[in-house]
């Protein structure tokens, strides 16, 4: 994400950017945190400001909001309304509790599969194939946890 917003606020073409040596991005990445030049940290910055402003008198843990709870745009995720159907039922489904392991292998490797041919299409839907890898992933770090 932060090649995005490197981009738009350099005014560089992102496969511009991709070609660049990773120190560079590096570079720009922690001057960003210095002096913040794009908007996710500058949105980030006002978030905690607010949080600290609607906190500085809670006495109870229960009454603390965070800025992500308070702006959920701040966590860099959609809210259901604006995200995919699509990735939204398969979520549901893997949220369902008990699943057995044969399921979920089988499920995992025809999301594999769907992908490859989500990545083979002509025209791609970018975010679409992005948050099936995310998914895929998350179950791989899953699996990994329980070994």
């Amino acid at each position: 994400m932060f090649l995005f917003d490197l981009s738009i606020a350099l005014s560089v073409p992102i496969h511009e950017i991709k070609q660049w040596p990773i120190t560079i991005v590096d570079q720009y990445k922690a001057y960003n945190h210095l002096r913040h030049f794009t908007k996710n940290t500058d949105h980030e910055l006002t978030g905690f400001i607010i949080e600290i402003l609607r906190n500085q008198n809670i006495t109870k843990k229960s009454d603390y909001k965070t800025a992500k709870q308070m702006m959920p745009f701040l966590s860099g995720e959609l809210p259901d309304y604006l995200n995919d159907p699509r990735i939204l039922k398969m979520r549901r489904q893997l949220s369902t509790p008990n699943l057995p392991k044969h399921v979920l292998d089988k499920f995992f490797a025809d999301l594999l599969e769907h992908i490859k041919d989500e990545i083979g299409k002509e025209e791609k839907d970018q975010y679409y194939i992005e948050e099936l890898i995310k998914i895929y992933q998350e179950h791989n770090n899953n699996n990994k946890e329980d070994e």
